[in-house]
């Protein structure tokens, strides 16, 4: 890898300098712990990598909020696989051109659970329900939106005070989506076909468990709850450890953990005071 420069910085679009590789991170653990008088300085590279993971994997949406956003286009069956690495969704949006600009804005979908994900149990004519040779039920999709994919209501201007019968709190002009979570997929209304979405999702960190550890990078502010947890959770593996020392380590890394809950936090007095000064004063 070059030399991290300015030069180089700047001239080959490199913003990701806030982030660490995690084989850097495990390699500075292993160099603290192999002091002569650590209490873990027989300690296998390899634990230190399981626990450095778990730290991502257990505290990436409380506290790390790896935020990652992809694009792709609805196909006829309106179904669209979430990415490998996904947690929970932030936002679904679908692309809009504005004509008057000339650029894409992202206007975002409401989540609709009248979007069916339920599974059938099959049946055989006496409505018993019917099994595999090794005891499993036989699923199938026969009125969920995989069977059937949504057709997105439309507003009937003809009638006087609109379609009461609708309840518009679960509808959005722009379209609707539901998350089959067990099953990994989104599921999308009739009116999205072909048209380009994009997905906000908060990710597990760590991607396919194939990804090289200088793939899989730290933002640095957290570098110290990280290495605070793997300190921990090593200690807590040996018997020969004082009970004080290891109390010790539990505190520090829950001091670490709300530092890092701060620093990660979107509170902005600056931004608080901005909208106070604009709002309005009529109380």
């Amino acid at each position: 890898m070059a030399t991290i420069t300015p030069l180089y910085y700047y001239t080959n679009g490199q913003g990701d300098y806030q982030y660490l590789p995690l084989k850097d991170i495990v390699n500075s653990l292993l160099f603290e712990f192999r002091q002569d008088d650590h209490y873990l300085k027989n300690i296998r590279r390899s634990t230190i990598l399981y626990f450095a993971k778990e730290c991502i994997r257990t505290y990436n949406k409380q506290v790390f909020e790896d935020i990652l956003a992809v694009e792709m286009t609805v196909p006829e069956n309106l179904v669209l696989p979430v990415p490998h690495n996904f947690v929970d969704y932030v936002r679904v949006s679908v692309t809009y051109l504005d004509a008057s600009t000339s650029s894409y804005r992202l206007k975002p979908l409401k989540i609709n659970r009248n979007i069916s994900i339920a599974q059938a149990y099959l049946q055989d004519n006496n409505y018993n329900i019917l099994f595999t040779n090794s005891g499993s039920v036989l699923t199938g999709n026969v009125n969920n939106a995989y069977g059937a994919p949504y057709k997105k209501y439309t507003f009937d201007n003809s009638t006087m005070g609109g379609q009461f019968e609708l309840d518009t709190s679960k509808l959005s002009k722009w379209g609707e989506f539901n998350i089959d979570e067990r099953g990994g997929k989104l599921l999308f209304s009739s009116n999205l076909y072909n048209k380009d979405i994009v997905l906000e999702y908060v990710s597990d960190g760590l991607g396919f468990d194939t990804y090289a550890e200088d793939a899989i990078r730290v933002h640095k502010v957290l570098v110290k709850m990280l290495k605070d947890w793997v300190y921990l959770s090593c200690l807590e593996q040996k018997r020969n450890v004082p009970a004080n020392e290891k109390e010790r380590a539990r505190r520090r890394f829950n001091t670490s953990k709300h530092q890092a809950k701060l620093d990660r936090s979107d509170f902005d007095l600056l931004e608080i005071s901005r909208g106070m000064n604009t709002a309005s004063k009529n109380l």
